[in-house]
């Protein structure tokens, strides 16, 4: 899908346009352990492109780039049995791969190192209702970013693109770009988020590389089969990612 890397590409354009040094890791290399460390660095932003849905008991889900394999499968039976992991069982391309609960970031996140966090989760059903930005809300991030129903790959990707760009280069907090975002023309999909509308990740007459201040961005992707799912983690200087209301005028 050579339109998805160039949506992927833009949005690390922009992140380092507003002054963000990128490391970008994907598919496979995106693991269960690697989710558990999400904040030990303290991230600022974490974004996640990926498979998901919501079970029958309501709670949105979204899949990792690790697959069930021989010499593995007991690995996480703790996790599983307490249902924070789940491993795939239907037949298709996402047969056998592993997803992440609300309950796993509860248990791996509890070190609340979101403070003030951006997450952004870019999955079908990720903002269907509350159950995954609770957790992330409870953690002390500021503000969960997702999608209500089913979104396409391509729309999503095309759309984050322009919701970073216009956080990033234009300076607007996350309810101004989310209302520039058009719902999934097959899905219907909106972009929705719970939290405070009024985060920003720059102060745009600020911008860091004229403060000399070096912001760091680590970007993770995941890979589900056919389909792609990446996540972004954005490692930044609390002196410029600040939580600043506008004014309504």
């Amino acid at each position: 899908m050579p339109y998805y890397d160039l949506f992927m590409r833009s949005i690390i354009y922009n992140l380092q346009q507003a002054g963000y040094a990128v490391d970008y890791h994907k598919d496979d290399n995106v693991t269960i352990d690697l989710l558990k460390r999400l904040d030990n660095e303290g991230y600022g932003v974490i974004y996640v492109n990926a498979h998901g849905f919501t079970d029958p008991d309501g709670r949105v889900l979204f899949f990792t780039g690790e697959k069930n394999a021989s010499g593995i499968e007991g690995l996480y039976q703790k996790d599983i049995e307490e249902k924070r992991i789940g491993c795939f069982g239907q037949e298709g391309y996402l047969l056998g791969y592993y997803y992440v609960t609300p309950e796993f970031f509860a248990l791996y996140g509890n070190d609340t190192r979101y403070h003030n966090a951006l997450i952004f989760v870019d999955a079908c059903h990720s903002a269907n209702n509350t159950s995954m930005a609770d957790v992330f809300l409870d953690l002390d991030a500021s503000c969960y970013v997702g999608w209500t129903e089913l979104v396409g790959v391509e729309h999503g990707v095309s759309m984050d693109g322009k919701f970073f760009r216009t956080m990033c280069i234009d300076g607007e907090t996350v309810e101004q770009s989310a209302g520039t975002i058009r719902p999934d023309p097959v899905g219907s999909a909106k972009l929705a988020y719970f939290g405070d509308g009024g985060l920003v990740l720059v102060d745009a007459p600020l911008r860091p590389e004229s403060e000399g201040v070096m912001v760091w961005v680590t970007i993770v992707g995941l890979a589900a089969a056919a389909f792609l799912t990446v996540g972004v983690l954005c490692k930044i200087s609390r002196m410029v990612t600040r939580n600043i209301r506008k004014s309504r005028g």
